[in-house]
C-alpha cells in the first residue's frame, strides 16, 4: 500500500503483482483537477460504503466532495471500500475536520432525489 497527498486529494495505491487499484478522495477545499477518472457505479458504491464504515467507527461525518480512479484498475470486490475507509481514517488521524456534505442548490435537489 502506498499513501500520499496531492493538493487537497488523499491518495491510495494498492499493487499486488499483476493487479492494481488507485483511489483519490477529496473531502473539502478548493476544487483540484482530477488526474484519474470518475469512478463507475460499482466503484462509487464501494467508496460510499467505505466512507460510511469509517464514519461509523470514528463517530465522524466525512463526506467525499470528489473521487478519482485509474481507468486501467482491476476491479476486486471490497478493495475500493477498504481503500476509502483507510483514507478517511488517515485524514482523521491527520486532523482533517469532518463536515456534512454541502447542501445542493434547490434546483439540483429534485434531480438527485428522482435518481
Amino acid at each position: 500500500m502506498l499513501f500520499g497527498r496531492r493538493d487537497d486529494w488523499w491518495l491510495a495505491a494498492r499493487v499486488t503483482g499483476p493487479t492494481h487499484q488507485f483511489l483519490g478522495l477529496r473531502f473539502a477545499g478548493a476544487p483540484s483537477p482530477r488526474r484519474g477518472v470518475a469512478p463507475d457505479a460499482a466503484q462509487a458504491a464501494e467508496i460510499a460504503a467505505g466512507v460510511a464504515r469509517a464514519n461509523q467507527a470514528l463517530g465522524t461525518a466525512y463526506a467525499v466532495a470528489d473521487s478519482e480512479v485509474d481507468p486501467r484498475d482491476d476491479f476486486e470486490a471490497g478493495i475500493y471500500a477498504w481503500l476509502a475507509q483507510t483514507l478517511v481514517e488517515r485524514a482523521h488521524a491527520a486532523g482533517v475536520a469532518s463536515a456534512p456534505a454541502p447542501k445542493l442548490p434547490e434546483h439540483l435537489r429534485a434531480v438527485y432525489r428522482s435518481g
